[in-house]
């Protein structure tokens, strides 16, 4: 609950911050026969409390009907009712610029493309060896995210990468996005609209590979045009693909199986070295000042 409510909040800030590039997404959420009604009200209640003053609507329940009137392409023969939620989508790559522009204008200065060796600690900073240079700081904060396994802690894992695949097709699109479960494993998946097409996925699966060459398999793809298959009036086939890709989570390493693993964010220290595992690209705002005050009582 309460990263879903920090979640929340700092949605509605990217959305006042950035409106040009972060924007409302209407979400349709199917009730199906021999799920919880009462359950689902009940998270619809409590997402819209936890919501508190945003600027998003509240949850609305549909009708069959209607359900029926804003996805044409569902079978809505096994639905109770549903209801329209809404999230936000954003552009990664734009907030990503205008973050680092804020940073560059506060004194940051920022190098692409070097990439760190090694680092070591004195008694009141650290060394950072590069590839063209040596520097010196009062601490070092790794958020290398997938990669923190090779930076930090190097004995022992302190990431466990989680791979999210996902199929990109012209087929289904209309202008919401949908929340599903598949019958297989009972795992959520999502139909997300992204310009005329639709995005759907997501696995989540442990990644041992090479985390710079990360795709989307063949056993990934067919598990979810099977999931996606179970919903669907027109059969989504290997035709139908325009294009797939894959990305990694930045899982903080548990016993816990990967499905079920918390995704907050743990800050791990070592002296004045710092490490960032977790946490969403949502909530990067609130994981920012978390660290400073962690950090200030250095600088």
């Amino acid at each position: 609950i309460g990263l879903v409510r920090e979640s929340l909040r700092e949605r509605d800030r990217l959305l006042q911050l950035y409106p040009e590039f972060v924007k409302p997404l209407p979400f349709i959420l199917p009730i199906f026969k021999g799920e919880s009604a009462l359950k689902m009200w009940c998270g619809m209640k409590l997402y819209d409390f936890l919501s508190g003053d945003s600027q998003l609507p509240k949850s609305k329940k549909l009708t069959v009907d209607e359900i029926s009137q804003k996805l044409p392409w569902l079978k809505t023969d096994n639905i109770l009712h549903g209801y329209l939620f809404y999230d936000a989508v954003m552009d990664d790559v734009e907030v990503l610029k205008q973050t680092a522009r804020a940073a560059k204008r506060s004194g940051v200065e920022i190098r692409e493309y070097e990439k760190v060796h090694t680092f070591s600690q004195e008694d009141d900073h650290v060394l950072i060896k590069t590839e063209y240079d040596i520097l010196s700081a009062r601490v070092i904060i790794n958020a290398t995210g997938a990669w923190s396994n090779q930076f930090f802690f190097r004995d022992k894992d302190i990431v466990t990468p989680s791979k999210g695949a996902h199929i990109v097709t012209k087929k289904l699109h209309t202008e919401y996005a949908t929340v599903l479960r598949t019958s297989e494993d009972n795992r959520v998946f999502f139909t997300i609209p992204y310009y005329d097409t639709t995005i759907i996925g997501t696995t989540d699966t442990v990644y041992t590979g090479d985390l710079n060459n990360v795709e989307a398999s063949a056993q990934d793809i067919d598990y979810i045009i099977k999931a996606i298959n179970q919903f669907t009036k027109q059969y989504i086939s290997m035709d139908d693909i325009e294009y797939t890709y894959a990305g990694l989570r930045p899982i903080a390493a548990t016993d816990q199986p990967i499905g079920s693993a918390a995704r907050d964010v743990t800050i791990r220290k070592l002296g004045r070295a710092f490490s960032l595992v977790g946490g969403k690209y949502t909530t990067h705002r609130a994981i920012a000042a978390k660290m400073f005050s962690m950090i200030k009582q250095y600088v």
